[in-house]
């Protein structure tokens, strides 16, 4: 929620007549299983959408108010299996992923698919790390 609006993702849908058709659906998806529509993926493997690309829309009016209103707020939801070299060092590690470019792999959930292995301890050792990331976009709208 951004401005008391919902997220939503954008969806195309071609019609039968050939006329594409754009829908929104609340909130985004968690993740997809992987399938042969998506290249670099295991077939019933899980992936997760750790990347998040942040739309906010906006609009003015100078003649009737001051400043920009938010009017939409739309996420894509993408999967990034990020690298970097070395250590990982907190906020000073260097992503080899950023800024995206759309070759990248899909970011796994278990290990035996290919992964970056999780180091320490806990329940999740032996997991696959996952490093979550977003950008933030803002759009003018003639939306009021």
């Amino acid at each position: 929620i951004m401005d008391n609006l919902p997220a939503a993702t954008r969806t195309l849908t071609e019609q039968p007549d050939g006329i594409a058709l754009t829908t929104y659906e609340r909130g985004y998806p968690l993740g997809f299983l992987g399938s042969p529509e998506f290249p670099g993926t295991f077939p019933s493997a899980p992936y997760i959408n750790n990347h998040l690309r942040l739309i906010i829309k906006y609009h003015q009016e100078p003649d009737l108010f001051q400043g920009s209103r938010i009017v939409g707020f739309e996420v894509e939801a993408l999967s990034v299996a990020h690298r970097y070299e070395g250590e990982w060092r907190g906020v000073a590690t260097k992503l080899a992923t950023v800024p995206l470019s759309p070759d990248l792999p899909p970011q796994p959930v278990r290990a035996e698919h290919r992964c970056r292995r999780r180091q320490g301890g806990g329940s999740a050792a032996g997991g696959c790390e996952v490093i979550f990331t977003y950008e933030v976009t803002w759009e003018e709208s003639p939306v009021r």
